[in-house]
């Protein structure tokens, strides 16, 4: 169903994520880090964590896959008036993608365009499980904890 294959892909990035960290990686000198993502238990919301450079505190993203995952009507919103601009723009970016497939890798680098964190994203994606060319397909098999 929808709902399962957004919390897979979620919790395929965030192995890639951690995987990619313990090798010891530091972030692209961006300008937020990628914190966490996590799935609610509906499989509509997801809330990306990013450490701003000079925030002093957290930002929790939220993707609202509004008609179901991975259909591209999508909402970001942000628990920080700050995030304002870089929200916009994410908003914008999504929008392009309104009535098509939108998987949550692609919005993954959306987030980093708009919060300058691309590199950084891009690193935990290759070191995600699936999220390459044939991410669409589904139906790979997850060796990581199978």
């Amino acid at each position: 169903s929808d709902m399962t294959r957004l919390r897979d892909h979620v919790q395929a990035f965030a192995r890639g994520l951690k995987a990619w960290r313990s090798g010891g990686s530091v972030g692209g000198g961006g300008g937020a880090v990628l914190k966490r993502v996590e799935v609610d238990d509906e499989g509509i919301c997801v809330t990306v964590t990013l450490a701003r450079k000079g925030a002093g505190h957290p930002t929790g993203l939220t993707l609202i896959f509004e008609d179901g995952y991975p259909k591209g009507c999508v909402i970001a919103t942000s628990d920080d008036s700050k995030d304002d601009a870089p929200v916009a723009k994410l908003n914008n970016a999504i929008n392009g993608w309104k009535g098509v497939t939108l998987t949550l890798y692609a919005a993954l680098k959306m987030i980093g365009a708009a919060f300058e964190c691309t590199l950084e994203v891009e690193c935990a994606l290759a070191a995600t499980s699936g999220a390459g060319a044939g991410a669409g397909a589904g139906n790979e098999v997850d060796d990581a904890d199978a």
